[in-house]
């Protein structure tokens, strides 16, 4: 769980973007079209359609249907490990140690 926070935090500027606001979408998910979730509605932006939630509960619980669906480990040893299993399943188009970089700044605030 202190992965993946690290990631929202991250994504949503320390709980302050419009995203996070707007939709309670702390990891920046994007519509979810064939797996199961438990996204309420969909928010268009600049850069796509995301995921929108009417709880954070729910957009927690979104993250486990997501986990499921990519066989993402239950498990992981480490923060740069976490990254490099995010970029395998496509969770983010940056490059992996750009993307750490950013997750490990934010981890720390």
């Amino acid at each position: 769980m202190d992965l993946w926070l690290a990631v929202a935090k991250m994504e949503t500027a320390g709980f302050t973007s419009e995203l996070y606001r707007r939709a309670y979408n702390p990891w920046g998910m994007r519509q979810a079209k064939v797996r199961t979730h438990t996204q309420t509605w969909v928010i268009s932006t600049a850069n796509g359609i995301f995921a929108a939630y009417s709880t954070l509960d729910n957009a927690a619980r979104d993250i486990i249907h997501y986990m499921d669906s990519v066989g993402f480990p239950e498990s992981v040893d480490g923060l740069r490990t976490f990254i490099q299993i995010l970029k395998a399943k496509g969770y983010f188009v940056e490059p992996a140690d750009f993307y750490y970089d950013l997750v490990a700044k934010w981890r720390s605030r």
